[in-house]
């Protein structure tokens, strides 16, 4: 189960949404987050078998959740009328968005990351979106979640890193469990700059150079300043 475990010693942040502080901007949608990421309430599932639909995917998530809690399911395999290609999803692959809160996706991470769901020899690979698809919100984008992903890191390197690049704490880190655990990092209380700074920040120092996460991280910065 997900556990709070305190940053100490967190300095004071600057009360949330101050008066006189610019709105947190929109995120674009990027489609998966990697390893280190800006979590949205949406999740990318690669290694399904191709023959999963999107029925049984729903039926799936939506057995680890309170009733209401999913939104939309989405796949690239053999049911063509979810709109995964549209997405960019490959066979194999879905995203899953949730109707609420990052809570929802971090439950559903925790009880099928890595593991066997439909069978097969692959286990379930889970990540945590930087934002919904933008046919979640025609009209008025959420405000982004103050969270930061972070899968498969200690959390004193967490905090080191963080503290070398000058990055604020967060107010608070989450444990999540599971078969591939990790660490949320809350934001609520800081800048809106925070979030983008301590993924930079953490993928620079934990990622080898050439991992795959400097591309989506490159990849999503590129989006947000042409969005800006």
């Amino acid at each position: 189960a997900a556990a709070a475990v305190a940053a100490t010693p967190p300095p004071p942040g600057p009360p949330l949404l101050a008066s006189g502080r610019d709105p947190v901007p929109s995120v674009p949608f990027t489609g998966r987050g990697g390893l280190i990421t800006r979590a949205s309430p949406c999740l990318f599932l690669g290694h399904l078998p191709p023959a999963v639909t999107e029925a049984a995917l729903r039926a799936l998530v939506a057995g680890k959740l309170p009733a209401g809690a999913l939104e939309a399911v989405w796949t690239g395999g053999v049911d063509r009328r979810s709109g995964g290609a549209q997405l960019g999803l490959a066979p194999g692959e879905a995203l899953v968005a949730f109707r609420k809160t990052v809570p929802d996706a971090a439950m559903v991470y925790e009880a099928l990351a890595s593991t066997l769901p439909f069978g097969g020899a692959r286990p379930l690979h889970i990540e945590f979106c930087p934002a919904p698809p933008p046919s979640l919100s025609p009209t008025a984008a959420p405000p982004p979640a103050p969270l930061v992903w972070v899968c498969g890191q200690p959390l004193q390197a967490v905090l080191d890193v963080l503290r070398d690049a000058g990055v604020p704490t967060p107010e608070q880190v989450i444990e999540i469990g599971g078969q591939a655990p990790g660490l949320m990092l809350d934001y609520a209380g800081c800048d809106a700059s925070a979030v983008p700074r301590a993924v930079d920040a953490l993928t620079m120092r934990l990622m080898p150079p050439g991992h795959p996460q400097h591309a989506l991280a490159a990849n999503a910065a590129a989006l947000c300043r042409r969005a800006a």
